[in-house]
Parts: C-alpha cells; structure tokens; sequence
C-alpha cells in the first residue's frame, strides 16, 4: 500500500537523516520506486534502490547545522543528538536519542545530562575513549619520525603501538573512573604491557595487555 511503503520510507530516513524528514523530501524517492517497478524491477528492488537515493544524499553524509533561512543561535533537538551520537559513539543517534530529539527534550538540561549517562554507560562509549585521545594528541604522529636504530635498537614496531596503547589506555582509566585532571600531570601509575615493563625496567609482568602498574615517585611519568 502506498501509505505502508512512504512510512516505511520514513523510518528509513529518519535513522539515516538522524532527523525527521520532510513530505516533499520523499517524494522523490517514491516517484523512484514507481518508475524502477515500471521499468519491470520487484517492488524490494525498487524500494532499496530509494534507501539507496537515501543514503546517497548529504543529508547522509554531511552534519547538517543550522537553517538557511531562519537566523538561531542555538542547535536544535536533532543537531544536538548528532554531536551526541558521532561525539560519544561516532555512530549514527539511536532510537532512544532519535525519540527526545523528536519529542524536543534535548533542550532541557536535565534530559540531555540524562542522555549522556546514559550513553557513556553503553559499551558504544568506548569507541569515545579510544578515538579522543588520538585525535586529541595526534598519536598519528607517533612512528613519524623513528629513531636510528643503530643507536636504539631496542625500539621497534611493537614498542611504539605499545607506546601509543599506554596513552590511550591512560585515558581509557581516567575516563571510566573519573578521576580529577591532575592525575594527567602527577599519575604515580601507568598503563603499561609486558613489553613496555621490560623497556621502562619495571617489574616484569605475569599477564599480558594492559594494565595498571604503580610508578615509584622518581619515575615521574606523569
């Protein structure tokens, strides 16, 4: 039924347009669906051909911010749920933040802080930890510029991921466990493998990846 296949559309594109999208915007693409099944194609063929006219438009690609023709200071409910979503997930928003995105109560400070508890406890949040920090340091960096190994031979590939996995390790257990910003500059700990013990002459370590070692305060590795 033409009604069952636009609402169909609809939920389609909200979740690919991360907002609720317009009548005359769908139009479009059920006039697509109408010429492929004339053309002779099945109507499943015909309908993923539009979620692929959907998915193919910037309303996909790009954030979107703000209204050409409507001066505002603010974001709306749906531009605040994708900096949530792509911020904390870098992923598209999920039903949940779709819904208080449609239901306009992002704006309420409250509701957004709750929303944030919320995604921050989700296993999703740590493609956050894990992403922040090497953008935030430009750990894309590291390696850049290797030094002579004739004169530090021990350096190799595995000690410089080793390298940037304690950084982003480090923030991994400062964000999970809240701690206050000063640990950055005075930690008596770090986050470090067997192979960084053996480099830093820490004690050796019994298991492997990454855990929580304490520093001795000469060490100064904060």
């Amino acid at each position: 039924e033409p009604a069952a296949v636009q609402e169909a559309l609809r939920r389609f594109a909200l979740r690919a347009w991360r907002r609720t999208p317009q009548d005359a915007e769908l139009d479009r693409y059920l006039a697509l669906i109408t010429s492929e099944k004339a053309a002779g194609e099945s109507f499943q063929a015909a309908f993923r051909t539009a979620m692929t006219g959907i998915l193919a438009s910037k309303n996909f690609y790009y954030l979107q911010e703000g209204s050409p023709h409507e001066k505002r200071t603010h974001l709306n409910d749906w531009e605040l749920a994708s900096r949530l979503a792509y911020f904390l997930w870098s992923s598209t928003p999920d039903e949940a933040l779709l819904e208080a995105a449609a239901k306009g109560q992002l704006r309420d400070k409250e509701q957004l802080r709750a929303q944030f508890r919320r995604m921050i406890a989700d296993p999703k949040a740590e493609r956050f930890t894990e992403t922040f920090p090497r953008q935030w340091l430009q750990l894309h960096n590291v390696g850049k510029f290797p030094p002579d190994p004739k004169l530090y031979p021990q350096y190799d590939l595995w000690l410089e991921k080793s390298m940037v996995g304690e950084t982003v390790s480090f923030f991994q257990e400062m964000f999970t466990h809240d701690l206050p910003m000063r640990e950055f500059l005075l930690s008596d700990w770090s986050m470090v493998n067997p192979r960084l013990a053996k480099f830093y002459n820490l004690r050796p370590l019994e298991k492997s990846g990454f855990q929580k070692v304490a520093l001795q305060p000469q060490d100064q590795r904060g």
